[in-house]
């Protein structure tokens, strides 16, 4: 795969998909990216801060059935997040991964400010910000 120079590494790695006329990724798969062994840990925390997620829009929460083997099931839920949602994830969650690719994605950001011209992209100046007027409550 071509990497586009304008787009952090993380985003190279990530499935997104269109979901209601915006590319989303689950976070089942965001999980596993930033070095979570139980994607359900991410969901917890997506569920406690989902409120501060609501300004980019709201996580769409899916809830599934899951056969876990001969007539047993289990309940699961996954979120599909938007590309401000995985930069907000990134900047204020302490994943395993996380911080990596969080520098990771300013590093790439700042290049390309530096290289191109380019100022920050819209979304990410808002998660900063947003970011830095709520400081961390976990």
């Amino acid at each position: 795969m071509v990497r586009e120079p304008d787009r952090p590494v993380i985003f190279d790695r990530l499935d997104f998909r269109p979901l209601g006329g915006e590319l989303c990724v689950t976070s089942k798969e965001l999980a596993r990216e930033i070095g979570f062994r139980d994607p359900q840990r991410l969901h917890r925390w997506i569920g406690g801060h989902a409120d501060k997620m609501a300004s980019f829009g709201v996580p769409r929460s899916v809830d599934v059935v899951v056969a876990t083997g001969r007539g047993k099931a289990r309940w699961a839920q996954t979120y599909w997040l938007n590309e401000a949602h995985v930069f907000f994830i990134m900047l204020e969650c302490r994943g395993p991964v996380a911080r990596r690719a969080r520098f990771d994605a300013i590093r790439q950001i700042k290049r390309a400010e530096e290289d191109m011209g380019l100022q920050p992209m819209s979304f990410f100046g808002a998660v900063l910000s947003q970011a830095h007027k709520n400081p961390r409550h976990d």
